[in-house]
């Protein structure tokens, strides 16, 4: 018996735009899928930011893309750095028991450097240790450390892990090295702006669209995305949830920040080298979420690094809880939405799935699932009270979005 082709795509569809459609179509077209599994950001994304829509109504973009089914990569793995954030979605992707293959975006997917850069960091020989920490020493962030570390031994990595998508691309690879999961990838080379090109278009990126709709400019938003997505960006706008008010953000990620002390900000996850008292310091005296990020912002701490900080003190993220979980992975597979064809797989996941498959955000017995379900509640009412039309309660009423 043929088994399926059933190829794998992270995403965050932060929103779904024209570029994101065209890596849907396109995967399946290279791999000649049976079935598109997406895994699917949570409301707080990889940099540190809230989701312009929630993961339903972004689902909703997916299936009317051409994505089956689509499985929530929770908040304890969708806001944090892109090791963290790729072994988590590529963890989802593999127990399943049905992903055969695995399609990534990258600037230039043929670079015949990618597999010797993902087998250095796969081994960390002694070298390459030595020279990370060289450049960590030297006040590097730690992505920009790592590349240089990389390129010291490998000449020309630097410009390879220096492109976003780049980067992403070779943490998921690593992953399923580490791992050993039978996951064939497929790089697909991006077309379109890159992720901080801010000009609008017909290839813009998800930023300049988020920055589109942050200023009232439908027009731009039209020529970005497909119509399926304009239209529920539309009925989002007017039912008052879409998030635009970094205000609204900032108030209460500064509320949090001052009624702490320095001693309990560094307890939060991944906080280093007495950045809790900078971060309280400056609290007091910024205006805005982007004030507060441009003063701390420098060559070891990048703005996305900051983002997220800032988003684990809100949701109460500890360290030793965060590191748990990137010791011991998902706790479960969570569907969010599919249609005619996700929903055969889903019946077939049942009995090859090697993690529990949930539908709703009820808490099993099991204590570790629960607490990632825990913090999954408080972020999604967290971000409700970032939108003009919050709905309390959300999370454990929502039922998967299924398409006919």
């Amino acid at each position: 018996m043929n088994l399926p082709r059933v190829v794998g795509i992270v995403a965050e569809y932060n929103p779904l735009h024209n570029g994101h459609a065209f890596h849907l179509s396109r995967a399946r077209e290279i791999v000649k899928a049976d079935a598109v599994v997406v895994v699917l950001s949570s409301h707080f994304v990889q940099r540190g930011e809230p989701a312009i829509a929630d993961k339903w109504e972004r689902a909703r973009m997916a299936l009317a893309s051409g994505a089956n089914l689509v499985l929530e990569l929770p908040t304890a793995f969708s806001c944090h750095n892109a090791g963290v954030f790729a072994a988590g979605a590529i963890d989802i992707l593999a127990s399943t028991g049905i992903v055969s293959h695995l399609a990534f975006g990258m600037e230039n997917a043929k670079d015949p450097n990618v597999e010797a850069i993902v087998d250095i960091l796969t081994h960390e020989t002694q070298p390459f240790k030595d020279a990370l920490r060289q450049m960590l020493s030297q006040g590097c962030s730690f992505v920009e450390s790592q590349a240089r570390a990389v390129d010291s031994l490998l000449p020309g990595a630097f410009a390879v892990m220096s492109q976003s998508n780049n980067i992403l691309a070779i943490a998921y690879m690593k992953r399923i090295r580490e791992k050993g999961y039978p996951i064939e990838v497929v790089p697909v080379e991006r077309i379109g702006a890159l992720y901080h090109d801010i000009k609008p278009g017909p290839t813009a990126s998800a930023t300049a669209v988020r920055r589109s709709l942050w200023h009232g400019k439908w027009d731009e938003v039209s020529d970005s995305v497909p119509p399926s997505t304009m239209t529920i960006l539309r009925r989002c706008a007017a039912e008052g949830r879409l998030f635009y008010s970094w205000d609204r953000l900032w108030r209460m990620v500064r509320t949090v920040i001052i009624r702490s002390e320095a001693s309990e900000l560094k307890g939060y996850a991944e906080m280093k080298e007495g950045l809790e008292k900078r971060i309280l310091r400056e609290a007091w005296k910024c205006r805005s979420f982007e004030e507060l990020i441009s003063s701390l912002a420098c060559r070891r701490y990048p703005r996305g690094r900051l983002q997220r900080h800032l988003i684990h003190i809100l949701l109460g993220v500890n360290h030793w809880t965060n590191r748990a979980y990137q010791r011991l992975g998902p706790a479960y597979i969570r569907l969010i939405g599919a249609d005619g064809c996700g929903r055969a797989i889903l019946k077939q996941m049942r009995s090859t799935a090697r993690l529990p498959v949930i539908s709703r955000a009820s808490l099993p017995e099991n204590r570790y699932a629960s607490d990632m379900l825990a913090l999954e509640r408080r972020a999604s009412e967290m971000w409700e009270l970032l939108v003009d039309s919050p709905d309390p309660g959300r999370e454990t009423r929502s039922t998967p979005v299924m398409d006919p």
